[in-house]
């Protein structure tokens, strides 16, 4: 971007959402962060953001954000993160990543926002007949967390044509990386990294043949930042674009580690989504992004970050 521009950034001291603002700032923009530290951290923050401890839900408040800065773009990184609060508390996660997102929606659309760019997810997917998962494809998510993230996507779509919003929409895989909660989060790579700083052996279930597909939270930061400026009214898959095996994630923190990791093998548990991975090459074809980021080097850094908090 050659020209200033005001940003927001919802959830802009969680995890993803603190890169993009450290991101943005380096590169000269004016950000304001929006979040009410449920899960972000007073300590991602960014002392050159403006700072607004405010929940997405709260619409007059959020509104007058609004109206005090001439908001330029929208980035939504606001989400429940909490897999206890997933699972049992539906309502909680509807209102941060349904109503949450339409009074965003709704402020962009009032204040002439040029652009909406929201964090969504592979979860929409659910378990998808073929892989890898295309953005074409039908989208049957299984749990609540995905089952809220397609309806938001929906009502993206519905403000664009009735409104004429603007917008990009991101499938995250599993962004993994420093800064990440490390516990009460879904996701094997913070689940291992936990164990190990806690000494306890790391659990594989089944054969550890399983994939999934994970992505490093710069390469997603940097992937999500160049949409300011492309991928108008696009969906796009953001992952490493092959499946990752268990087993190959555990043998990145046997070398990381630089010790002998214990592990312990249970049966596979029932209620899984099994193997799943994106197909990250519309990304790649039409704008030639690529993660620079591999499992390996992810996993060394990811785990130097923990040892050294």
């Amino acid at each position: 971007m050659n020209m200033k521009k005001n940003i927001l950034v919802a959830g802009g001291a969680g995890f993803i959402g603190s890169y993009l603002v450290d991101k943005l700032i380096a590169l000269g923009n004016e950000v304001i962060i929006v979040d009410n530290l449920s899960t972000g951290k007073r300590e991602n923050l960014n002392s050159a953001a403006r700072f607004y401890e405010l929940d997405i839900r709260d619409k007059e408040n959020l509104r007058k954000v609004f109206v005090k800065h001439k908001i330029d773009y929208v980035i939504d990184e606001a989400a429940i993160i909490n897999l206890n609060v997933m699972l049992e508390d539906v309502i909680e996660d509807v209102g941060v990543s349904v109503l949450g997102v339409i009074n965003l929606l709704k402020c962009c659309v009032e204040f002439k926002v040029k652009k909406f760019i929201y964090a969504s997810s592979v979860a929409v997917y659910g378990r998808p007949e073929k892989l890898p998962a295309r953005e074409t494809d039908e989208l049957a998510p299984i749990y609540s967390y995905g089952i809220a993230k397609k309806c938001a996507e929906d009502y993206i779509k519905y403000f664009f044509e009735y409104h004429g919003l603007n917008y990009t929409i991101l499938r995250y895989a599993n962004v993994y990386g420093p800064r990440q909660t490390i516990r009460g989060t879904v996701g094997l790579i913070t689940i291992f990294a936990d164990r190990i700083m806690k000494g306890q052996p790391l659990i594989v279930y089944g054969q550890g043949v399983e994939t999934r597909d994970y992505i490093y939270v710069d390469d997603a930061a940097d992937i999500t930042l160049k949409m300011l400026k492309i991928g108008d009214r696009e969906i796009f898959n953001v992952g490493c674009g092959r499946g990752i095996t268990v087993n190959e994630v555990f043998d990145c923190f046997s070398e990381a580690a630089e010790f002998p990791l214990k592990r312990e093998n249970k049966p596979l548990r029932g209620g899984e989504i099994g193997n799943f991975y994106s197909d990250n090459t519309k990304l790649v074809n039409r704008f030639k992004i690529t993660p620079k980021i591999s499992i390996k080097k992810g996993v060394k850094k990811t785990l130097a970050y923990y040892k050294n908090l």
